[in-house]
């Protein structure tokens, strides 16, 4: 940078933020709005500041690397905490920790978030961090380097970064891809030009051999210009293909969220409606005529439960998501605000298909950063939990429900759930008489499900109505479609076995849970949601019209009254013994009870330790940014001192010693040529150190390297005391700024390969390996 125009380098840093501004504009199908541009307008405004005033003064790696870490603390506030900070600018302690933390987990959390990603903060830190540290380097590159068109490749990279955390479809990719070419190949016949200018001024008579360097590295620029460039066109090209599918890492990303620790909530059916049935789950306004609150969709059955699978297909997936949920749909659009009461649990009730979640309340940010959805089920879940007080705001959309003469024709959907697993005897003849001589899709699921309602009985089983055991398992199912007296049940019964029935016949269905108030109740303002209110459907997939739902519970009116006298007779003999009574604790499945009592009886709320742990993983991050290379270098340099000083032979302990001298020195900046003698570097040494012993210290190591015999233990022993007291001169004759400089200098550390590389390189004299290479000045191309 130092004798450069401050025009040209302007023109440097202008050229840079164009070509990484390209890669940040590749975030917008991950971030909704402009925050991701904010955040990574900041991080390439911070970058190529730190860059520039490192390149001006010429800071080495560890100071640059500390001023980037500084600068990502200061700025992060206002690229990515704005709501916390002061002033939406000013650092608190609440943002340096989520700075600190999201530096490691943010990267991640982006890859399982489904877009668009707002609502979450902490992952603007992606965008702003590698904007950040690509800025850094393609403005110390471009402003330092022999061949600053180098400086492109950081660009390049940060534009892979904004493809590989993006999405399949990409941000105009046409427009990214003429932007990045035609800017970077512009620059460098701009730097190009620069160069051939700088060897003009040179009054016609520069060095044949530096012309011809200068072509070489034309030639090499040239091809690393158009390569990337080809790159960047090649990819963009390949997305604008309609064919075409981007690979990202989304894709190979498995969101950390596990179905398995979540009993189905169907298991729960007949537990809320025995201890809940007058207690209000939550309230909800905005509800219109017919419309259901979903809770879980389940479409995996085992023989045992009908369980929420989201293994992918037909069952979707469970994604992370903001307070926007991507997508399209068609319908009319409803907004209902929800607030939780006794419902508890991980799943949230819905409607329709959300398009947004906005939480209230104290837990809003902690139900927001933990809500999941999966769109092909409709079905959200809080991993935080509800509790009683929590609200959100829902916009959804509600689509159309098509009537019986629009579904006649239809066919049923492509789509694929899960095959069912020991499904019960009676299933396969059940079936096979209910649908009778049905044909079309609709009149075969519209006859099981006439066929359940109208022959079946409702039961929950509970005191004064007929008995009904709880569950919807193969053997509880078994019974209901093959008691001789009639078919006993609920919703949990009759839901299942449709569904089952509906799968057999090789057509998509589901279970759906949730929640919808009497006909003829009350919907304006505030409406309560009972345990009597909570019900089972079932969902079958029609071509052009969706998944479609149809009841085949029977009335809670259809009671099985012809057959209450027949258990008359035994009684009180059965109620001395477990049959009726007892039998129902025991069926519900055991997962369901257990988990609401280990978290009463423990009482243990682990969810701070993964904030601790996050928290901490992100100020070892920062730690080992800052402090790592000076450790990694001190522990070098200390490993290097110790192995000469343990030699074997006594001789190369003392030609060790020596070495040590000479490596310190040149950590300080001395250059020694090398094939020079020791006592013509001790006067190379001297000249800068005057007050040492160097010259004594040389003489007594030629002694013990060429004398007769080897150095005793004792000579060796003094030999590196003098060493020592050398090198302790050495430090104390220059400032302590420069000490530390010298502590923490790469110049001994570098292989004998790179220093014969860069000595070469130079029009200057040779320099010794352990020495800093003399560089000549050379022009900017």
């Amino acid at each position: 940078m130092r004798g450069r125009a401050p025009a040209a380098v302007a023109v440097d840093l202008l050229a840079l933020a164009v070509l990484l501004g390209v890669g940040v504009v590749g975030f917008g199908r991950v971030f909704a709005g402009t925050d991701h541009l904010v955040a990574g307008g900041l991080g390439i405004a911070a970058g190529l500041a730190v860059g520039a005033v490192a390149a001006r003064y010429g800071w080495g790696l560890l100071a640059t690397t500390g001023a980037s870490a500084l600068v990502y603390l200061l700025v992060g506030t206002a690229a990515a905490f704005r709501s916390v900070g002061l002033l939406g600018v000013i650092p608190t302690l609440e943002t340096l920790l989520g700075l600190a933390s999201a530096l490691v987990t943010s990267w991640k959390s982006l890859l399982t978030v489904e877009p668009p990603a707002n609502g979450f903060p902490e992952l603007l830190v992606v965008p702003f961090c590698a904007a950040l540290v690509c800025a850094v380097v393609a403005s110390t590159v471009a402003l330092r380097a022999s061949r600053p068109v180098w400086a492109i490749l950081p660009a390049a990279v940060l534009l892979l970064v904004s493809i590989l955390f993006g999405t399949a479809e990409a941000v105009a990719p046409l427009a990214q891809a003429l932007a990045f070419g035609v800017v970077a190949l512009a620059w460098a016949a701009w730097r190009r030009q620069s160069a051939r200018t700088s060897i003009a001024g040179d009054g016609g008579t520069a060095d044949p051999s530096a012309v011809r360097q200068l072509r070489l590295r034309r030639v090499g620029s040239g091809a690393l210009v158009l390569a990337l460039a080809a790159a960047v066109v090649g990819v963009s090209a390949g997305s604008v293909a309609p064919e075409a599918s981007r690979s990202t890492l989304r894709e190979d990303i498995v969101p950390p969220f596990d179905l398995d620790d979540y009993p189905t909530p169907l298991a729960s059916f007949r537990k809320t409606v025995r201890d809940q049935k007058d207690a209000t789950l939550f309230t909800v306004s905005g509800l219109q005529e017919g419309m259901r609150v979903r809770l879980a969709t389940m479409d995996a059955y085992d023989g045992t439960v009908y369980n929420v699978s989201g293994g992918g297909g037909g069952s979707g997936s469970f994604a992370r998501v903001g307070s926007t949920i991507a997508g399209e749909h068609e319908g009319s659009s409803a907004t209902l605000r929800f607030t939780a009461a006794d419902l508890g649990g991980v799943w949230l009730p819905d409607a329709g298909h959300p398009s947004s979640v906005e939480f209230a309340g104290p837990r809003a940010d902690a139900l927001s950063g933990s809500l999941h959805y999966n769109d092909e089920t409709q079905v959200a879940v809080v991993t935080s939990r509800l509790a009683a007080g929590d609200s959100y705001t829902l916009t959804t959309t509600l689509p159309p429900v098509p009537s019986d003469e629009e579904l006649a024709d239809a066919v049923a959907a492509p789509v694929t759930v899960p095959a069912p697993v020991d499904v019960p005897e009676a299933l396969s003849d059940a079936t096979l008489t209910a649908v009778g001589e049905a044909t079309t899709v609709l009149a075969q699921v519209r006859a099981i499900a006439t066929t359940l309602s109208t022959q079946g009985f409702f039961s929950h089983g509970l005191e004064g109505e007929a008995p009904s055991r709880p569950g919807h398992g193969s053997e509880r199912l078994q019974l209901l479609l093959s008691a001789e007296e009639g078919m006993v049940g609920d919703d949990e019964q009759y839901a299942t076995a449709m569904a089952l029935m509906v799968d057999e016949l090789g057509l998509p269905a589901r279970v759906v849970m949730g929640y919808y108030p009497a006909a003829g109740a009350d919907l304006s303002g505030d409406v309560a949601i009972t345990g009597d209110d909570v019900h089972a459907w079932v969902e079958v997939a029609f071509a052009q019209h969706g998944w479609v739902a149809f009841d085949p519970t029977p009335p809670e009116d259809q009671i099985l009254q012809d057959q209450r006298p027949e258990p008359a007779s035994q009684p009180k003999a059965q109620v001395l013994q477990p049959p009726p009574p007892p039998q129902e604790p025991a069926v519900v499945p055991p997962d369901v009870v257990q988990e609401d009592e280990t978290e009463d009886d423990s009482g243990i709320d682990l969810a701070w330790l993964g904030a601790v742990l996050a928290v901490a993983g992100g100020v070892l991050g920062i730690a080992a940014v800052l402090f790592g290379p000076a450790l990694l270098i001190a522990f070098l340099k200390r490993r290097r001192r110790r192995a000469r000083a343990g030699a074997e032979r006594p001789v190369d302990r003392i030609s060790g010693g020596w070495d040590e001298v000479l490596d310190r020195a040149a950590d300080l900046g001395t250059v020694v040529p090398t094939g020079s003698t020791r006592r013509e570097d001790a006067e190379r040494l001297h000249s800068e150190y005057p007050g040492a012993g160097v010259t004594v210290l040389a003489r007594r190591a030629d002694a013990a390297v060429f004398g007769p015999r080897d150095p005793a233990e004792a000579e060796v022993a003094a030999f590196w005391e003098q060493t020592d007291a050398l090198i302790a001169e050495l430090h104390a004759s220059v400032s302590p700024w420069q000490r530390l400089r010298a502590r923490l200098s790469l110049r001994s550390l570098r292989p004998a390969w790179l220093a014969r590389a860069s000595a070469a390189a130079t029009r200057g004299s040779r320099t010794r390996t352990t020495g800093r290479p003399a560089r000549n000045e050379d022009p900017d191309a």
